[in-house]
């Protein structure tokens, strides 16, 4: 499963990026192809590519895509689906910045990341420019043990890869999810490796360090739990003296 997708590809060069759009346009049109879909590749460290499967469908990542290209491909494929044309030529879509999508699921990290369904108590996304939420969460929403674990996605662009990685720092710190565990904190891991940061990513990135976000996980966990228990003992005091707080 997926954990974090991005667009483009901070390791892709403008060459090989404009094969890959050339091999597959090309199989589309032998197949006859008229929707939405997606090809996905391997690239190796010496640029070679090698086709993995496609699928025929909207993907869980278009947001990526839709925010650095500005086309809403839900509106598009729905067009085409009534019988439209397309109406843009591949060399009159311009992307613009970098994209990055996080999937936020409810998972408990310290078991694993199991899908962990229930209550959500406290919901309070993060927003401003450059930030997008896809989700159907909010306070006292029940998650149901039926289906994927994952309850919200939350992308965020930007001009520049550091630009869209500070944004996600900041977005993450603001998420707040309280009820059910989350794997919110991995993801604050990973925007403050240095790795991640300097765009250094394969296949193997999360396998070889998935052990250490997993132990920071669960301190950064236990870290905001332990701040919220302060603040309420705080307000509590407040009310039992009824002190005029000042602002």
């Amino acid at each position: 499963q997926k954990v974090i997708e991005i667009a483009p590809s901070p390791l892709l060069s403008r060459e090989v990026r404009r094969e890959l759009y050339r091999v597959s346009k090309k199989a589309m049109y032998r197949l006859g192809y008229e929707s939405v879909g997606t090809i996905e590749y391997l690239v190796d460290q010496d640029d070679n590519f090698y086709f993995i499967e496609m699928n025929t469908r909207i993907q869980v990542e278009h947001p990526v895509t839709e925010l650095i290209s500005g086309i809403d491909l839900i509106q598009r494929m729905i067009q085409i689906a009534e019988g439209d044309r397309l109406i843009y030529m591949q060399e009159e879509i311009h992307l613009r910045g970098y994209a990055i999508e996080f999937r936020i699921n409810a998972e408990n990290p310290k078991l694993g990341f199991v899908p962990s369904p229930g209550l959500i108590t406290r919901y309070l996304a993060p927003g401003g420019p450059g930030v997008r939420m896809d989700s159907m969460a909010y306070t006292n929403y029940l998650i149901p043990s039926n289906y994927d674990s994952m309850i919200a996605k939350l992308i965020v662009s930007g001009q520049t890869w550091e630009d869209c990685v500070r944004k996600a720092r900041r977005a993450l710190d603001e998420f707040i999810i309280e009820g059910v565990p989350t794997n919110i904190a991995l993801h604050r891991q990973i925007v403050r490796d240095q790795d991640f940061i300097d765009g250094k990513l394969d296949t193997g990135y999360l396998d070889g360090k998935l052990q250490t976000f997993n132990l920071d996980a669960i301190h950064n966990m236990q870290d905001e739990e332990e701040k919220m228990k302060h603040i309420e003992e705080v307000i509590a005091a407040i009310n039992a003296k009824n002190l005029t707080v000042r602002h």
